[in-house]
């Protein structure tokens, strides 16, 4: 977001290879984390020293890095495709195109202004898909049969 103080923490790729791919210089307040195999401890340090996570995949499953930042209180803008509507739910801000500058910055403002309750949304929204939740509905499924 041009003009401010935000940083973007790329997991993944390189900034060289980016550049190629994209045909101009990626700003230099953009981050990139590295690729391949990343500890579960760099993924969790990166998901709390964020203020969202910004998931733009338009072909995702299910969208396992928006339950894991939920989890850590981080709040999620993420793209009308697939599960991520509903993964998301009130945890964040779901928008049309993720290819429209204007929206995706006021996502990330309207979730840096409300950081903290977005944060709140997303650990409440996270209990809906935790492992636990998953066992009583499978075992409800079971007694019914």
């Amino acid at each position: 977001v041009m003009g401010t103080d935000i940083k973007v923490l790329m997991i993944g790729g390189d900034r060289r290879m980016e550049s190629e791919r994209l045909g101009w210089n990626i700003p230099e307040n953009v981050i990139f984390l590295g690729t391949g195999d990343l500890s579960d401890e760099t993924v969790a340090y990166a998901y709390i020293s964020s203020d969202a996570l910004v998931f733009t995949s338009t072909d995702e499953g299910f969208g396992l890095p928006m339950m894991e930042g939920m989890s850590l209180g981080l709040p999620i803008i993420g793209v009308k495709a697939t599960t991520v509507p509903e993964i998301v739910g009130d945890a964040g801000i779901v928008i049309e195109d993720p290819f429209n500058p204007s929206a995706m910055k006021n996502a990330i403002m309207e979730i840096i202004r409300n950081k903290d309750e977005y944060s709140l949304k997303s650990i409440n929204r996270s209990q809906l898909f935790s492992k636990e939740r998953f066992k009583e509905k499978i075992k409800l499924i079971y007694e019914s049969i």
